[in-house]
């Protein structure tokens, strides 16, 4: 696909409840068994700030429960529900005729097939996984990486049991949020969610 279809850049959203780039990942670690956590997560391009996340060991029901979250941090914040998303079909697809629809719970949605660049969320996914994970014990190296320092190294990596996975990704995100926007170095991610909601 990335033969045939153009590039193209969006432009940033300036305030946060603008738009919400969603998506699933497995971050870099394996449990005990040999098997990678799922985690469902939103972020807000505006703010750059993970405002939801859930987390299993499959991706069965993660997505309702993913909606769920959304509904209950955004409203403990008293914030509204984004004015637009972004997201993939494979699990929002069976939403499309129920609240996914454009103006139920969100104005403007924009579903993505097979189009893994076509989400702003997969950029920060990357920044993430080798800003901020990269750190931590476990790491797993991707087998084909450009740049050499991400390369998979002669040592084996550990495992690690489930839960610490889980605590450390959560802290990974609570980390990613803390620290200063990539726009408004004077504000962390976090502070510009809040403090710059779209009135």
């Amino acid at each position: 696909m990335g033969n045939f279809k153009p590039a193209h850049q969006l432009e940033r959203p300036a305030f946060a409840g603008s738009l919400i780039s969603i998506d699933d990942r497995n971050p870099p670690f394996k449990d005990l068994t040999g098997k990678r956590v799922w985690f469902y997560m939103g972020i807000d391009l505006a703010s750059e700030c993970f405002t939801t996340f859930v987390y299993g060991k499959t991706k069965e029901g993660i997505i309702t429960e993913f909606y769920r979250q959304m509904v209950r941090n955004y409203t403990e914040w008293g914030v509204n529900i984004p004015d637009g998303l972004e997201c993939e079909s494979s699990l929002n697809s069976s939403f499309t005729d129920s609240f996914l629809q454009e103006g139920y719970m969100f104005n403007n949605v924009r579903i993505e097939a097979n189009n893994a660049r076509g989400k702003k969320i997969e950029r920060y996914f990357g920044a993430l996984r080798y800003e901020v994970e990269k750190k931590r014990e476990g790491w797993l190296a991707r087998p084909s990486a450009k740049s050499e320092s991400n390369q998979v190294g002669a040592k084996d990596v550990p495992m690690l049991p489930y839960d610490q996975i889980v605590d450390e990704c959560i802290n990974d995100i609570f980390e990613w949020n803390n620290t200063p926007h990539s726009q408004d170095v004077s504000v962390t991610r976090w502070e510009y969610f809040l403090e710059k909601q779209h009135p």
